[in-house]
């Protein structure tokens, strides 16, 4: 299965400016490793996986989801 844009660059971000791998940030948030992997994929929408993902990387919980969710995937400003 080919990455979406989106995912790589959140997955660098989350590592890059918060130390995290997916592991540690599911781990900090008590959710199973798969289902945050499947909303940075753009795969599932879960609201409070996106407001903590959105905590952490300092960015705005609406603008990320519908950014999680684009077929465009941009790399957000």
């Amino acid at each position: 299965m080919k990455l979406r844009r989106a995912a790589e660059t959140i997955k660098f971000r989350l590592l890059m400016e918060a130390g995290l791998t997916i592991q540690e940030f599911s781990d900090l948030i008590g959710r199973h490793q798969s289902t945050v992997s499947l909303v940075i994929g753009g795969r599932r929408i879960s609201r409070p996986v996106v407001t903590e993902l959105a905590s952490v990387l300092r960015e705005d919980p609406d603008e990320l989801a519908t950014y999680l969710l684009s077929d465009q995937n941009e790399v957000p400003k």
